[in-house]
């Protein structure tokens, strides 16, 4: 609690801390200026519970008998809520007589694959360039896409002309490469040849199993309803500006006092600092459609001391859990001292660089 640092215990405490600076006496009460202070941590899980229902369409005929079947209201169907705020919780229920089975907008379960748009194959990659022409002039009437060529013609390959064949692609006569007959690379022994391979997407039966009615081509229909419970924490941290960073870590392990509320408008401990009740009492106001909590709640009471004839360091201490502890940290004048000291250095330094350069 706030009180459970007497004068004596701070400055015992400090004069032990001040000891590892080369000062071993205790500073005189008159000499040192303390100011009272408390750190506080306060999160609360609240369960948010919400209520709703909706037409709910699942595939093929799903058992649902280990749903409970509720009639008229929702809202009057008893649910106990998670035992922990902070794990979340569904509950789903079916309106009685709303179920009902009807047919898929699907082909008896499938639907049109997109990859190979109900093809069932693809155009294979794999096969090397043709020896004969190096896929350049395959064909000269298609260049092995099955479709005339329109603007200037293919570049020709050196070496002898050899006669042409029929094309594969466009059955044009004549006119393609008798090496690869107009596809351009040799023959894939993946494809063996043919220049297609099986749409991976719909194993080559050209359509893909519907998801929506789980490729049965039934869909089953009803009203659920859902009761949800959220959870939703807040947190708040006292006071502001909070301490130093060295004193928050090293209050990590003080002797912190803890209080757990679980319900709304419960009491707030005697140890609480007066000057954050407003602030507590906030974080702790009911929210809508709460319907349980946890606010685990701690605090420590802290001291921060300052030494006349030490103005270079604050003091800080707490209940530890042998007893006071103190920490030190450099005051503002020190910091800023530090920060005049490192700008001229800076400054120094770029004059005699200016000067040899």
């Amino acid at each position: 609690m706030t009180d459970s640092l007497s004068e004596g215990d701070i400055l015992d405490a400090v004069a032990r801390c001040a000891g590892r600076h080369g000062r071993g006496a205790r500073p005189p009460a008159e000499g040192a200026e303390v100011s009272r202070l408390q750190m506080l941590d306060l999160t609360v899980d609240r369960s948010i519970e919400t209520r709703t229902t909706k037409q709910v369409h699942r595939g093929g005929r799903p058992d649902l008998s280990h749903l409970t079947v509720y009639e008229g209201d929702l809202g009057d169907c008893p649910v106990e809520p998670p035992a922990d705020p902070a794990r979340p919780k569904t509950v789903e229920f079916v309106l009685r007589g709303s179920v009902r089975k009807v047919s898929c907008t699907c082909a008896g379960g499938r639907t049109p694959c997109e990859r190979c748009s109900t093809r069932g194959t693809l155009r294979c990659t794999e096969g090397s360039p043709c020896p004969e022409c190096a896929g350049i002039d395959p064909c000269t009437w298609c260049d092995g896409t099955g479709k005339r060529r329109t603007g200037a013609p293919a570049a020709a390959r050196s070496g002898p002309a050899r006669p042409r064949v029929t094309c594969a692609e466009c059955r044009k006569p004549g006119t393609a490469c008798p090496g690869c007959r107009g596809k351009g690379v040799k023959k894939c022994t993946k494809c063996n040849g043919t220049g297609a391979v099986p749409c991976p997407s719909c194993d080559g039966e050209g359509s893909t199993r519907h998801d929506g009615c789980d490729g049965t081509g039934t869909l089953t229909l009803y009203t659920g309803g859902f009761v949800t419970y959220t959870a939703h924490r807040t947190s708040l941290t006292l006071p502001e500006p909070r301490p130093p960073r060295r004193v928050r870590h090293r209050t990590r392990g003080a002797a912190w006092e803890r209080v757990t509320l679980k319900k709304a408008g419960a009491a707030l401990p005697d140890g609480l600092d007066p000057s954050h009740h407003k602030a507590v009492g906030a974080a702790l106001a009911p929210r809508p459609d709460e319907v349980s909590r946890r606010a685990e709640l701690r605090w420590l009471p802290l001291a921060q001391v300052v030494l006349a004839d030490d103005p270079d360091h604050v003091f800080y201490v707490f209940p530890g859990r042998d007893g006071p502890e103190a920490c030190s940290v450099w005051s503002r004048r020190r910091v800023l001292r530090a920060a005049w000291s490192a700008a001229a250095a800076a400054v120094l330094l770029v004059l005699v660089l200016a000067l040899i350069g």
